[in-house]
């Protein structure tokens, strides 16, 4: 329960106040040229930094040597400020110069930031500092005693040297705030893509963005994200603004699904040391220092130059000759060659008819994209085309081949052909070699209709941004990420070729996409009105070349063998060794052989042999495409790894890669126990979750002692790098090339880290996804994918996509199979496990609630019930009418200059470790079974009924929340309650419950009603109390119904820590809740 109108739901969101970091000062704003050291943004080519992980904030340092600061400075901000420490300072005021202005809005991946700011600026003391930007962050960056709010903004004013003041503005849920307009428009204005620039249509009234009372606290410290800079001013406002929950409920997902935003949505860097440092209450009294004088900054270096030699950007553009797309003209396609004579006479002309069963198989090379995440773009149309020529960099690396990307240039229709067809448009990606100039590399790109494309978001500005005239040249307003012109599956054909226009020179190495990219249809329409009217298209308004003949050049799917990188393996290889026992996972290796091809493909793996009839008829084939909407919900009952690290044998088995594990493996689903015999990879992922694949897929395989076997798959998606395989090399060494062969590792394989720290799963009973296809396979599908680096995926895909049985696209994945009558829980199937031809048992009836005398801590199942969305709780029975018209209700915000000193009664804890016992009752997670646990005060002895928790913090300090709050329930004899509330932060680990996070994830249920007993496991309730014990009371309530106000409240003064790891998985588990609100 929240307040009200201080706080409400919406608060309640994926507050990571401590366990997330967030971006600041964005690289997509505009700003004035920084002077001296100061800088604002890290240059848009530099190192990328995100907010969680190995580019997080603890590693920030680590990212660039000029980033060292951000671990050794001893000014480094945000910080927490605790009023009572605050020193009075000078009572000076901020002067803010701000006007409505027509403002925009960038998303840069880490936060959002309002730029055209020109013309307002603040004045302190008579020196004047810009307005360069306004950004947010969620959760708040800086806290007051310890407590965050659900976002922050900070206004970042430059003087005229250099120096820095940021005002920070804490946002709070309240009233509506005029400046931002209602939600629904709010919505529309907040890019929710990286490198998107919106303009609002009319002013904001920036000092809407406010508060009325403008008192401050002040402190020096420094940039809160890299390059951590240490000379700013910081004034963070005393008091807060408010926006409206549906406000709130816009601002706040924005956030959170930023790009480089924490994996729970996190988007501020943790409080840092105060360090003997002072914060005041106004100005300090040696007021704002001066910016560091510094050495000049080094030139930046000279771009690459765009060609040399007899290659030039206008020959690659045909604007050094003459010619048109007619038809039958004097300078159409036709007579080039009178034009320029190898247009007519040469033997490698390009483009080309690709005939798929005419392409010889090659090895499948990846293209190493090194393009920087956005590009300022601008389209140039020369008559003939629309050309975005490139000067920001950027490379493409094939086959050890470094190549610098010119630009590139769209045709209509496709220049190449696909067994005659075309396509509506092409990209032609132009690159240069870097040590040959005149050899060319293209990226052949095919467009279609169909889902828009996120380069072009707003089909408006698109068309505005395309030039119809001649020799006219517009600029994009927004960046454009060129990978979202990128085909995800870049699988090519190669062949060398020429230019498409004269002077159609033969140095170019084609690589044609085979998988083409999408755009929308009013998307192709805006390219499509510009490029059928240019001024030299043909007659249809064509911009093509016809096909070329081949003249017995070759087409490769990939590169040719001779051509293609290889790494020699320093493993030796060893023979296959059969290991299978009684469970029959695939045919043995003298039986009918199958693949991912058409002769012996999936489609027809029912006719290869008689007891393969079940891959077409039966009923329960995988893999499936988990559709989440029809999802059921099912018990949480955790899976319980006992994996140890071991030596591996890797197998290239022609089909797939596959790690055989020594048998000493273990897991445990429930009271089952399964023993791992082998996981191997398909890719792309053969689950698909909402139609969507994943690169690659893991196979976990267990079978229990009467071989029924039980699968855990695993997605994998490129991200940071896996910790399991941190040498690429090595990797690239475990994993044979050819098949039937078996590499044996020395070294031990911590396979337990190729699993989610979110181990919530989908279950389903199916089938071997592989030929002999039997339906004896209980599926536990994670719903969180691991994540692997490029460099690690590619050496996998590469072995992956060359397997001696994959398919002509280098697959090895079965398609998905329909479900049919069968159901897919989140959890498990609350009738258990099969087992064989054994009727599972019958489900049993949740456990009978615990009362204390007449009281009710939790609702009757079966009676009212209740959530964190409608929190009008009064209206749903007469009997909660006091939720709403009680005078003594809780929670409550805590002022500390408002508390008045009391007493100080002794509170005594007599608690002892307990075996755990934990409910998820779908409002909170509950803690049960404390009978002999006591707590006194005064003499009178309170019984320990539950312990339970809420996210966010119900009680509020100084405003602020803290992630979470524990509630320790007491009741004395007569049923009067005793409430000890204490809030948690982000720090050291809590070893109430045991440190090793598997456990820690395991024992925390996420299914409605679920009750988990762990007699084996004992919680010590006295690490949740902090040390120092001092407390604020007050007479209040229950905060859920029926409201009750019979309680005594003691909330700690001081929290307690939990590690990020902990928080994480604890703040997940709330994010499930049954009742929760849509935060959280």
């Amino acid at each position: 329960r929240h307040l009200a109108p201080q706080i409400s739901a919406t608060q309640a969101m994926k507050f990571v106040a401590s366990v997330a970091c967030f971006a600041a000062l964005a690289a997509a704003q505009t700003a004035p040229e920084i002077q001296g050291t100061t800088e604002v943004f890290p240059a848009s080519n530099s190192t990328l930094y995100t907010y969680e992980g190995t580019t997080g904030p603890d590693l920030w340092h680590t990212l660039d040597p000029e980033w060292e600061i951000c671990q050794s400075g001893q000014q480094q901000s945000p910080i927490n400020i605790n009023p009572a420490s605050a020193v009075e300072g000078r009572n000076v005021a901020i002067q803010f110069d701000y006007s409505p202005a027509p403002i925009t809005i960038s998303n840069n991946g880490k936060t959002l930031v309002f730029g055209g700011l020109d013309g307002n600026s603040i004045s302190i003391e008579g020196r004047v500092f810009n307005l360069i930007n306004i950004h947010f962050h969620a959760t708040s960056e800086h806290t007051i005693s310890q407590g965050s709010f659900p976002a922050e903004m900070h206004f970042v004013h430059q003087d005229a040297d250099g120096a820095l003041a940021v005002v920070g503005v804490m946002i709070r849920e309240g009233a509506e705030n005029a400046a931002f307009g209602n939600a629904d428009r709010l919505k529309q204005l907040l890019p929710d893509k990286k490198g998107l620039m919106y303009s609002f249509d009319q002013t904001m009234a920036l000092p809407g963005l406010l508060p009325n009372n403008r008192n401050y606290y002040h402190y020096m410290g420094s940039l809160t994200t890299p390059p951590c800079s240490e000379n700013v001013a910081w004034h963070v406002m005393i008091n807060s603004i408010t926006m409206s929950p549906d406000q709130v409920r816009v601002l706040i997902p924005a956030l959170q699904k930023l790009q480089y935003a924490s994996s729970l949505g996190g988007t501020n860097r943790p409080v840092q040391p105060l360090a003997g440092r002072t914060v005041y209450t106004g100005q300090s009294p040696d007021g704002i220092p001066e910016a560091p004088a510094t050495e000049p900054a080094d030139p930046p270096a000279a771009p690459i130059p765009a060609a040399t030699g007899t290659v030039t950007l206008a020959a690659i553009t045909g604007e050094e000759t003459e010619f048109d797309y007619s038809a039958d003209g004097e300078k159409g396609p036709a007579n080039w060659g009178s034009v320029t004579p190898i247009c007519g006479t040469g033997r490698k002309q390009s483009p080309i008819d690709i005939v798929p069963l005419d392409v010889e198989t090659g090895v499948i090379t990846p293209i190493e994209l090194d393009y920087a995440d956005s590009y300022p773009v601008t389209v140039t149309n020369t008559g003939k085309g629309l050309l975005f020529p490139n000067t920001n960099g950027g490379t493409a690396t094939i086959a050890n081949r470094t190549l610098n990307l010119l630009q590139f240039h769209i045709h209509s229709l496709s220049e190449h052909t696909f067994q005659g067809g075309y396509y509506p448009m092409e990209i032609h990606f132009v690159h240069q070699d870097a040590n040959d100039a005149n050899q060319l590399a293209v990226l052949g790109v095919m467009i279609q209709e169909g889902e828009a494309n996120p380069a072009f978001p707003d089909v408006n500005v698109l068309k505005q941004m395309l030039p119809t005239a001649k020799d006219t040249t517009h600029a994009f307003t927004a960046a454009i990420d060129y990978l979202d012109l990128m085909p995800a599956d870049q699988t090519f054909f190669h062949y060398e070729g020429s230019l498409t226009t004269p002077p159609c020179s033969e140095n170019v190495l084609w690589h044609v996409f085979e998988q083409p990219v999408t755009m929308s249809r009013e998307q192709i329409n805006a390219f499509l009105d510009v490029l059928q009217n240019v001024k030299y298209a043909s007659e249809e308004g064509y911009t093509h070349r016809p096909v070329q003949p081949l003249f017995g050049r070759t087409v490769y799917k990939g590169y040719p063998a001779d051509a293609a990188p290889t790494v020699q393996p320093t493993i030796p290889p060893t023979a296959v060794e059969v290991v299978n026992g009684d469970v029959m996972l695939e045919p043995s290796s003298n039986s009918t052989k199958y693949n991912y091809r058409a002769d012996k493909g999936p489609d027809v793996w029912h006719t290869l042999a008689p007891e393969w009839d079940i891959c077409m008829s039966g009923t329960e084939q995988s893999p499936i495409d988990i559709v989440t909407s029809d999802v059921a919900s099912g018990v949480n009952t955790p899976i319980m790894m006992d994996y140890a690290p071991a030596p591996v044998s890797a197998v290239n088995k022609g089909s797939t890669l596959l790690l055989n594990f020594p048998a000493t493996n273990t897991m445990a689903i429930g009271d089952r126990n399964f023993t791992l015999i082998q996981c191997h990879l398909h890719t792309t992922s053969e689950h698909t979750v909402n139609g969507a694949s994943f690169p690659i897929e893991i196979h976990f395989v267990h079978a229990d002692a009467n071989s029924n076997l039980a699968v855990l798959g695993v997605m994998v998606q490129e991200g940071a790098a896996s910790p399991v395989f941190p040498d690429i090399d090595r990797l690239n060494q475990i994993f044979p090339d050819q098949n039937g062969v078996v590499h044996e590792t020395e070294e031990l394989i911590q396979f337990e880290g190729l699993f989610p720290q979110d181990r919530s799963y989908y279950h389903y009973f199916g089938s071997l996804t592989t030929p002999p296809c039997a339906e004896n396979v209980m599926w536990h599908v994670f719903r969180e994918p691991i994540t692997m680096s490029k460099e690690q995926l590619s050496v996998l895909l590469m072995k992956l996509n060359n397997l001696a049985d994959a398919s002509e696209l280098g697959m090895s994945n079965r398609p998905v199979m329909p479900l049919g009558e069968r159901t897919v829980y989140l959890g498990q199937n609350p009738e258990g496990l099969r087992t064989g031809n054994t009727e599972p048992p019958a489900a049993g009836s949740p456990a009978p609630e615990k009362t204390a005398g007449n009281l009710v801590f939790n609702l009757p199942k079966e009676g009212p019930t209740f959530n964190y969305t409608d929190l009008d709780w009064a209206d749903i029975t007469p009997e909660w009418d006091i939720c709403a018209s009680g005078q003594e209700q809780s929670p409550i915000n805590i002022v500390h200059s408002n508390s008045v000193a009391g007493q100080a009664p002794q509170l005594t804890f007599s608690y002892t470790p307990t075996p755990l016992n934990i409910e998820n009752n779908g409002k909170s997670l509950t803690l049960k079974g404390f009978d002999g646990n006591t707590m006194e005060i005064d003499g009178t002895t309170y019984d320990l009924v539950n312990i339970h928790m809420h996210h966010n913090s119900e009680h509020l300090f100084n405003g602020g929340a803290f992630p979470l709050e524990i509630h320790f329930v007491h009741a004395d004899a007569d049923g009067n309650l005793a409430v000890i509330g204490v809030m948690v932060e982000e720090g050291a680990a809590n070893t109430a419950i045991p440190g090793d996070l598997k456990t820690f994830a395991q024992v925390f249920p996420g299914t409605k009603y679920v009750d988990y007993e762990f007699p084996t496991i004992s919680i010590d309730m006295t690490k949740w109390l902090p040390a120092a014990r001092s407390f604020y009371h007050y007479m209040g309530s229950l905060t859920t119904p029926p409201c009750s106000e019979n309680v005594k409240w003691h909330v700690m003064q001081n929290p307690i820590t939990m590690s990020r790891d902990q928080m994480s998985i604890l703040l997940s588990a709330f994010k499930a809740l049954d009742t929760a609100s849509e935060f959280g």
